[in-house]
C-alpha cells in the first residue's frame, strides 16, 4: 500500500502516465469511465474499443511504446468477448495487464477470465475512486478485486482443495 501514495507523488508526464485502454460494447459505460479518467494526471486513455476484434485490431496498429499498460475489459461483447479477447491479447502481449470491469459475478466467469488471463477482477459498481486505485494497482503489480469476488476466488481455491485432500 505505501506504494499506492508514493505514487501520487510522481510528476506526471508522457513519460511515466499509466497507459490504459477501455473495451465495452456500451458507449455509455465506456464514456463515464473515459470521463473519470480523465480527471487523473497519472493516466492517459490510449482507446477505447467496442469489443475484442476491435481492440485487437486498435492494439496491432499502436507501437509498442504506445500500448496500454492496463486494459479494463467487460465481458459480454459481440463478435469476440472479452475472456477470448484476454486469451488472445495476453499471449501476443504479455506485458500487458487486463482488469475485468463487469456485472458478472459468478464463479465461471472468474474463472474463466483469470485462466485467461486478467490480473484483476472488479465490477461496475465499483466508485471511481475505487476504479483508479484498481489501475494504480495493477500498475504497480497488484491484483486489484472488489472484496466480494476476492471472497468467491479464495472460496473456490479452498473449495478445490478440499476436493484434493479428499481424493487423496
Amino acid at each position: 500500500m505505501e506504494y499506492l501514495f508514493m505514487i501520487n507523488f510522481i510528476q506526471p508526464s508522457k513519460e511515466n502516465m499509466i497507459r490504459v485502454a477501455i473495451t465495452d460494447d456500451k458507449i455509455n459505460n465506456r464514456k463515464v469511465i473515459a470521463d473519470k479518467l480523465s480527471c487523473n494526471s497519472l493516466i492517459t486513455l490510449v482507446f477505447e474499443a467496442v469489443n475484442g476484434d476491435d481492440f485487437l485490431t486498435q492494439l496491432r496498429a499502436l507501437p509498442e511504446n504506445k500500448r496500454p499498460h492496463i486494459v479494463l475489459m467487460d465481458l459480454e461483447m459481440p463478435e469476440i468477448d472479452g475472456v477470448a479477447t484476454i486469451g488472445t491479447a495476453s499471449s501476443l502481449y504479455p506485458d500487458i495487464k487486463f482488469v475485468v470491469l463487469t456485472i458478472f459475478d459468478d464463479d465461471d466467469k472468474i474463472f474463466k477470465s483469470i485462466c485467461a488471463g486478467a490480473e484483476g477482477y472488479i465490477l461496475k459498481h465499483t466508485s471511481p475512486a475505487e476504479i483508479l486505485e484498481s489501475i494504480k494497482e495493477i500498475y504497480l503489480g497488484g491484483s486489484p478485486m472488489t472484496p466480494s469476488i476476492a471472497n468467491r476466488v479464495l472460496n473456490m481455491v479452498k473449495e478445490k482443495e478440499s476436493r484434493q485432500k479428499i481424493k487423496n
